[in-house]
């Protein structure tokens, strides 16, 4: 049956996907994030007046607001088993998976089914009840959308907390590599600058006194080598200590070296370049190569090869 809830004064002028999260709607047994409310609305599953509304609504005295029957039906993602993931290591805790570029791990809405996390629950059922969201059953950590390489995925509630742990720690080895414009100098260091989300820019950035920020400033620190220089780019190994969002690119690029391929996180220069190139990359050329941690008493250590897209190109800049 759908519950009918009629704004009072107290409630009025708030977003209504804040009001659903936060004034009883959501619980365990039907929405249990932000994103899970924000997409029962986009649905039309949760109405006002009547009327299929947006998340952005702010809501009036007296407004109606419906949460029907049907939101409880769309809260778990859809399995899909035909996405080309390789794994490379399976036990009782964990996965260790190949992500080929192009692929996201976890959807941003329960009808999105291209992602790491719909083709987990198609050959993984048990792991719909693993994790902290239901849109991100098993996911441990990410790689961005077009980010190749080696990434985790726990079985078990009991693997997953721990390995969440490992990562809150910095216990895991990362290694990225990147094929990144112009030459990087000294060939050898640590980018150890804070990151936040810029208001005026819309994306991650390196944090300083000029950046108007939203939420916090959080420290990251990414260390880098360069394995091999061609006339144009070099071939950077790096190592970030820290996980924020987007880390590697954004202190890449503010050494003044963007990935190749990176269209966020890029200059004009850049950005012509790489259109100019006939054999120009399709995405931003970041593999990740190796993962290495201890767990439960085990040490593990795993390694993507390079995928064909990323030869090819350094194929060409020999």
């Amino acid at each position: 049956m759908p519950f009918t809830h009629i704004i009072k004064f107290h409630e009025a002028n708030q977003r209504l996907d804040r009001f659903v999260m936060h004034q009883g709607f959501a619980t365990k047994d039907t929405l249990s994030s932000r994103s899970e409310c924000t997409d029962a609305i986009h649905n039309g599953f949760i109405v006002v007046n009547d009327a299929k509304t947006k998340p952005s609504y702010v809501l009036k005295t007296g407004d109606i607001v419906t949460f029907l029957e049907q939101a409880k039906k769309h809260t778990s993602i859809l399995p899909n088993p035909n996405l080309p993931l390789e794994i490379l290591f399976e036990n009782q805790y964990f996965l260790i998976l190949n992500k080929p570029a192009g692929i996201a791990m976890h959807p941003i809405a329960f009808s999105d089914t291209q992602t790491v996390a719909n083709w987990l629950i198609a050959h993984f059922p048990e792991t719909r009840s693993v994790g902290e969201n239901t849109l991100r059953p098993g996911i441990v950590h990410r790689l961005d959308k077009d980010t190749s390489g080696v990434c985790i995925a726990a079985k078990t509630q009991e693997a997953f907390i721990a390995l969440k742990d490992l990562f809150k720690k910095h216990s895991v080895q990362k290694t990225y590599v990147a094929i990144v414009h112009g030459h990087i100098i000294p060939k050898k260091g640590t980018v150890d600058t804070a990151i936040a989300r810029s208001l005026t820019l819309g994306k991650q950035a390196v944090a300083d006194n000029d950046l108007m920020v939203r939420g916090k400033i959080r420290a990251a620190t990414t260390r880098y080598t360069v394995l091999r220089s061609s006339v144009d780019f070099d071939v950077v190994e790096a190592q970030p200590k820290t996980g924020r969002m987007h880390q590697i690119r954004v202190h890449l690029f503010s050494i003044g070296h963007p990935i190749v391929g990176d269209k966020l996180y890029s200059t004009k220069l850049t950005r012509k370049a790489d259109r100019e190139r006939a054999d120009g990359p399709k995405r931003h050329l970041l593999h990740a190569k190796r993962l290495s941690f201890t767990l439960f008493g085990e040490d593990y250590d795993f390694e993507s090869a390079l995928p064909a897209d990323f030869l090819q190109f350094l194929d060409t800049i020999q």
